[in-house]
C-alpha cells in the first residue's frame, strides 16, 4: 500500500471511530474496525525508568503482538482476523521495522528516515520536533519536562495535551470539522513496570492524538510516555460523552509484566496478550 493510501486510510478511520478502544485497535487499522488481540508474554524487568530516548543500558520492549478474534459488528454480522505484529530494534534501542505500519527506519545524523520517504527530525533532547510526511510539514512541542504538549501535522490535524506530574490527563483533538477530547485516568500503584506502562500508553497517545507512528513513541522519540497504567479514558465528542473504557492488567509476572491487557467498554471486554523482550543497549549515546 502507497504511503497516501496508507495516511488516508489512518484519517478515515480517525474520523469513523470514536471510543478509546479502537485506536488500540489501530493495530488493525486496515480493517478499521477490531476489538480482541491475543499475544503471549515474556517475563520482565522492575525497571521504573522512564521509556524515552534517554536510555538506560537494558530495558523491556514489544516485540510481537498477535490478533486472533471474531467481532460482531451490530448488525448481525461478524469480522475476523488473524495475525502477527512484530517490532525489531538496534543496539542503541531505537526501532528498526515494525508491521504494525509496515515501516522501516533509518537513522542519519538528526533525522529518522522511514521507507516510504517520512522525515522526522530530533531537537537537542533527542525529541521529534519537526516531520514530513506524504508532503505536509508538521511540529510537535514539549514542555521542560520532556512531555508532548502540542502535535501539528501539517494537514489540519491538530492535538494539544496537557500533563500533571508526567502524567497525561487530557487532550484535545482536532482534524478538520471533527473535534474530540479525552481524559485520562491512572492507577495510583505501578501494577505494572515502567516499560510496559509506557509503551502501551505511547499506542493510545500516537494512534488516538497524534496521527500514527506508535514505535516511535515506544521508543521515546515523541517524548517521555505516561509510565503509570492507564485506568480509565472517557472521550467526548460534540459536548456527548462516550462510554468510557475500563483497563485491567493481568497474569502480570514477580517483575511487573503483564500477559494480559484487558479493555471493558461498550462493546464488551477485550483482550490484548503481549511479547516482550530484555534489550540490552551496546551502543549508547
Amino acid at each position: 500500500m502507497g504511503s497516501n493510501t496508507r495516511r488516508s486510510c489512518r484519517h478515515n478511520a480517525k474520523n469513523i471511530i470514536v471510543t478509546m478502544k479502537t485506536k488500540f485497535l489501530k493495530l488493525i487499522c486496515m480493517i478499521l474496525s477490531g476489538v480482541t488481540v491475543s499475544c503471549a508474554m515474556s517475563s520482565c524487568s522492575n525497571d521504573d525508568d522512564d521509556v524515552n530516548n534517554n536510555m538506560s543500558s537494558s530495558r523491556w520492549v514489544l516485540v510481537k503482538c498477535s490478533a486472533h478474534y471474531t467481532i460482531n459488528n451490530g448488525d448481525g454480522g461478524s469480522i475476523s482476523a488473524d495475525w502477527d505484529k512484530e517490532f525489531t530494534y538496534d543496539s542503541n534501542g531505537r526501532i528498526t521495522s515494525d508491521t504494525d505500519d509496515d515501516y522501516t527506519y533509518k537513522y542519519e545524523g538528526n533525522n529518522i528516515v522511514t521507507d516510504d520517504g517520512g522525515v522526522f527530525t530530533l531537537g537537542k533532547n533527542g525529541f521529534i520536533t519537526s516531520f514530513k510526511v506524504d508532503g505536509d510539514d508538521g511540529i510537535a512541542e514539549y514542555n521542560s519536562n520532556g512531555n508532548i504538549i502540542k502535535y501539528n501535522s501539517g494537514d489540519s490535524w491538530i492535538a494539544d495535551l496537557k500533563w500533571n506530574n508526567g502524567l497525561l490527563t487530557r487532550a484535545n483533538v482536532s482534524y478538520s470539522s471533527t473535534a474530540k477530547s479525552f481524559d485520562i485516568e491512572y492507577y495510583n500503584s505501578n501494577v505494572i513496570n515502567a516499560d510496559c506502562s509506557a509503551a502501551l500508553n505511547a499506542q493510545f497517545v500516537c494512534w488516538d492524538l497524534f496521527d500514527g507512528y506508535w514505535a516511535l513513541g515506544m521508543c521515546g522519540f515523541w517524548g517521555k510516555m505516561p509510565n503509570k497504567p492507564m485506568k480509565k479514558i472517557t472521550s467526548t465528542r460534540a459536548n456527548s460523552s462516550s462510554p468510557s473504557s475500563l483497563f485491567t492488567y493481568e497474569d502480570i509476572d514477580a517483575n511487573g509484566c503483564p500477559g494480559k491487557l484487558s479493555i471493558e467498554d461498550s462493546w464488551g471486554k477485550h483482550t490484548y496478550n503481549l511479547v516482550w523482550e530484555k534489550i540490552i543497549i551496546t551502543n549508547p549515546d
